[in-house]
This record gives structure tokens, C-alpha cells and sequence, in this order.
């Protein structure tokens, strides 16, 4: 029963501890305010303004597609990679990977007029072409190995991703302005994730805690007051003393002025006499 009193007390007080992983939320609303600050710059509507930024998507088009890349590469190509079981998927995907990462590369060199890269029509088109084209050799694979089954239905979504990356390949679907307004959208929509993820990482402490810290804050204030009525009545005793003993000593100066004046009037009255004389 001990044990599992002690057990049930140290995950009441875990309950009440704040995640170490939730001290930092702050930074969510800083990257909320960074890519909303950056996804208004970024829009096409400053075009015809006197803004310094009016010109900044078109300015900066090859590092936003190096970005994009380089989102493509991380957050998907090699989580593929780890994820594949087939050795053969997993080269192809890993040659795509570094044919993308070679892309990216190369539109750093354009921001700084190295070299020409393709248009970012062509690029996606690429990205979607390779990726219907790998999806494609592994179907091929599933059915002559017959290890996994592969759906019907995912066949025909390559084969439709293999057909529009060909067709962006060879026409210009959509131009820059299109990258620009899909980034700055983008942006603007990663701005409100971060703000949600912002407030739902922020800490909140259990309402048993909130009323254990009001009554420790109340325990405290009561003292504290209880401590200043002591000092209170000790100021005051001290006064209290202090008025007795002027009093004790007026009395005792008062009854020696009573006693001499008794004994004067006990004298005779030539001995009063003769004591004035000495007096004078």
C-alpha cells in the first residue's frame, strides 16, 4: 500500500510539472511573426508600389526554389529512403534525391549570376515526373517478386504523374509569378500553424497546483501580517514599560517631596526659624 501511495504521488507530481519540451514554445510565435512578416513580402500585389520589397519574390525566386527543394529532399525523398525495404527503390530514390540536391545547388549559383538554371515549371515537373516514373519500377518490381501486393489504382496515379511531369517538362504551365504566389501563400499558412502550434505548446499548470500555490501565497500573506501584529504589540509593550517606569519614578520624587514636608511640619517653629537663618 506504501508503494503504491508513493507511486501515485510521484505521478500526481509529474501531472503538475511542466514539460522541459514546453519551455521554449515562444519560438513558435517568433516564426509565426518571421514567415508572416516574410509571406506579405513576398506577395505580387507590391508590384505596382513605391515599396523597397515590391520586387523581392522576383529578386529572390532561385532561393525560394532552393528552399522548396530542399524541403522536398528532407522531408520526403529521404524518409523514403530510410523507409524502403526494396534495394533497387531505394538507389533510384537516392539518384533523385542527389539529382534534386544538384538542382538546388545550381539555383544558388543563379542568385549570384554563376550559372542558368531551368525554370521552376520544368523543375516540378521533373519532381513529379521522377517520382510517378520510381512509383512506376516499383510496381514492376511487386509483380514480378509477388512480395507485396501492389494497388491497382496506385499504377494509375503514377502512370498520371509520369504523363504531367512530361507535359510540365515540355510546356511552361505556370511562370515565376505562380512560384512567387504559391510561396507566399505558403508562408502565410505555415505563419498560422506555428501561432496554433504556439498556443498549444504553451505550458499550462493543473488547476490542483493553481490552488496549492493560492493557498501557499495566502498562508504566507497571513503570516507575514501575523508577524507585523507581533511587532505591533512588542512596540507597544515596550512603550507600555517604559510610561511605568517615568510613572514609578514620578511617584517616588513625589512621596520624598511629601515626606519632607512632613518632617518640616513636625520641626518646631525656632528650629524653622533657625533653618531659614542658615538658609539665608
Amino acid at each position: 500500500m506504501a508503494k503504491k501511495e508513493k507511486a501515485t504521488e510521484t505521478e500526481n507530481a509529474k501531472k503538475s510539472r511542466i514539460p522541459k519540451n514546453k519551455r521554449f514554445y515562444w519560438a513558435f510565435y517568433l516564426l509565426s511573426l518571421i514567415s508572416l512578416v516574410l509571406g506579405v513580402a513576398l506577395l505580387p500585389v507590391w508590384e505596382k508600389t513605391d515599396v523597397v520589397w515590391k520586387d523581392l519574390g522576383t529578386t529572390l525566386i532561385s532561393m525560394i526554389l532552393f528552399f522548396i527543394i530542399i524541403v522536398y529532399i528532407v522531408g520526403y525523398l529521404i524518409k523514403q529512403i530510410i523507409r524502403e525495404k526494396k534495394i533497387t527503390i531505394k538507389i533510384l530514390t537516392v539518384f533523385e534525391a542527389g539529382f534534386f540536391f544538384a538542382i538546388a545547388i545550381g539555383c544558388i549559383m543563379e542568385q549570384f549570376n554563376m550559372v542558368s538554371v531551368v525554370g521552376p515549371c520544368t523543375i516540378v515537373g521533373a519532381a513529379i515526373w521522377s517520382r510517378g516514373f520510381v512509383y512506376i519500377v516499383k510496381a514492376y518490381l511487386c509483380k514480378h517478386e509477388k512480395t507485396d501486393k501492389y494497388p491497382l489504382w496506385m499504377l494509375v496515379f503514377s502512370v498520371g504523374l509520369v504523363t504531367l511531369g512530361t507535359i510540365m517538362m515540355t510546356k511552361e504551365i505556370f511562370t515565376t509569378r505562380h512560384i512567387v504566389w504559391f510561396s507566399a501563400g505558403l508562408l502565410i499558412v505555415a505563419a498560422l500553424v506555428f501561432f496554433i502550434f504556439g498556443v498549444i505548446s504553451k505550458p499550462k499548470v493543473d488547476r490542483a497546483l493553481k490552488r496549492e500555490q493560492k493557498k501557499i501565497k495566502k498562508a504566507e500573506k497571513e503570516q507575514k501580517a501575523l508577524e507585523a501584529e507581533q511587532k505591533k504589540l512588542e512596540k507597544e509593550k515596550k512603550a507600555l514599560e517604559k510610561q511605568e517606569k517615568k510613572t514609578e519614578k514620578a511617584k517616588a520624587k513625589n512621596e520624598k517631596a511629601l515626606e519632607e514636608i512632613e518632617a518640616e511640619k513636625k520641626d518646631s517653629p525656632a528650629l524653622l526659624e533657625a533653618k531659614k537663618e542658615e538658609k539665608k
